[in-house]
């Protein structure tokens, strides 16, 4: 016995589903790779020599390559002994702006901790000089 029966077909469909995956994860690959292409410069710096220039408003604390501090070339024992002195000049001067110098040689490290230490004790002009290396 034969059976005329023929099989329905479906209509055929596009699935859009696997599509948009496969656009998407191209996507993010490209968003990846163009953020791996971008070159981060920095620009490299180092203190200039010790001077006594400036105002006579404005202080000047330098770092030497032995990490010793100098208040206007006065030797300073220690961060708390440069605290003392932070608060009485900016209780003596309203206006206080402190100028940060450094050796070529002196750790970073010790500027930024007296930048820290000017910002926490209230001294809103605080100024680190660099020169840039050629």
């Amino acid at each position: 016995m034969r059976n005329n029966v023929q099989p329905t077909l479906k209509p055929a469909r596009v699935e859009i589903i696997p599509l948009i995956d496969v656009i998407f994860f191209l996507l993010a690959c490209f968003v990846l790779i163009s953020l791996t292409l971008t070159r981060h410069l920095g620009m490299p710096l180092e203190f200039p020599a010790p001077s006594r220039e400036g105002s006579p408003d404005s202080v000047t604390i330098q770092v030497t390559a032995e990490g010793k501090l100098l208040w206007n070339l006065d030797p300073i024992e220690s961060m708390e002994a440069l605290g003392v002195a932070i608060t009485a000049y900016k209780n003596a001067n309203p206006n206080a702006r402190i100028l940060i110098q450094g050796e070529a040689a002196s750790p970073f490290g010790m500027a930024v901790a007296i930048l820290d230490e000017a910002r926490h004790l209230g001294v809103r002009q605080v100024s680190m000089q660099t020169k840039v290396v050629e």
